[in-house]
């Protein structure tokens, strides 16, 4: 298998630089500077031509390095398969021994972890205590015993809350009594303020109608008489349409007679 290495580059690095300081110093004087400004644009070419060349180079080899890395990682997934099975067994092997050790080393200690467990009300086979570790017994036993308290902490809580659902039911039914009471009470003192209101306006227009009546037929006569003694006004004057003529001055009218008349046309 080939070394890993940066492939070496064509043109190198030190030609690049020297290239790179003599074309840098090119620059056209103006626009009449032709000779000049050809070369700029020939420097210029060779340059992107370099950069182009450069780019394809490094994309070809950074493939090959890519094609490489995945047979190496394949390879080596390859290997690991042949003897992984066989170190992942021979481990579960060397642990079960070392467990049965444990567990027959334990035994001795099986009665005074069944005490504790007693004292502490926790419930628990033979099996599952003998293949704890003594930090692994003790955090199951202080587990358990905050499993216990969490319980009876949550049991306490809910019986809290219930009753004082049953408070809190009791003084909204309470509350709820009251204003349905007070609610009654206002409504009783709306309904007698609105009928005692409807009685006297029906009263008032009652009487107002009484009134406009009274008003009309006094305005009636008093319009009967007026004409009567209009009338009376005319007769007294002897008044009829070829004589005389009446007009509107203000509050009385005014009776004049004709004179004369004068034909204009």
């Amino acid at each position: 298998m080939e070394d890993l290495e940066i492939v070496k580059f064509n043109p190198t690095r030190e030609f690049l630089v020297e290239i790179a300081e003599q074309y840098k110093w090119l620059k056209i004087k103006d626009t009449e500077d032709k000779e000049w400004f050809e070369m700029v644009k020939t420097a210029r070419k060779d340059l992107q031509q370099k950069r182009l060349d450069i780019a394809k180079f490094g994309k070809a080899m950074r493939e090959k390095a890519f094609k490489f890395q995945k047979d190496v990682i394949a390879e080596e997934k390859s290997l690991i398969a042949i003897i992984e099975p066989v170190e992942i067994f021979l481990q579960d092997e060397e642990m079960r021994i070392k467990q049965e050790i444990e567990v027959e080393k334990r035994k001795n200690i099986l009665p005074d972890r069944k005490t504790e467990l007693e004292r502490h009300s926790i419930i628990a086979d033979d099996d599952k205590i003998l293949a704890m570790t003594s930090d692994e017994f003790n955090k199951f036993v202080q587990d358990k015993r905050e499993e216990k308290i969490q319980e009876a902490e949550k049991k306490i809580a809910e019986e809290k809350k219930a009753l004082e659902e049953i408070q809190l039911k009791k003084i909204r039914e309470e509350e709820l009594e009251k204003a349905r009471k007070e609610w009654e009470e206002k409504a009783k003192i709306e309904t007698e303020a609105r009928l005692k209101k409807e009685q006297e306006e029906k009263e008032a227009r009652e009487k107002q109608v009484i009134i406009d009546e009274q008003n009309k037929k006094k305005a009636e006569q008093e319009k009967l008489e007026k004409q009567k003694k209009y009338q009376k006004w005319l007769e007294d004057n002897n008044y009829n349409e070829d004589d005389y003529f009446i007009a509107n001055h203000l509050d009385r009218k005014v009776m004049y007679k004709k004179v004369s008349e004068f034909l204009i046309k």
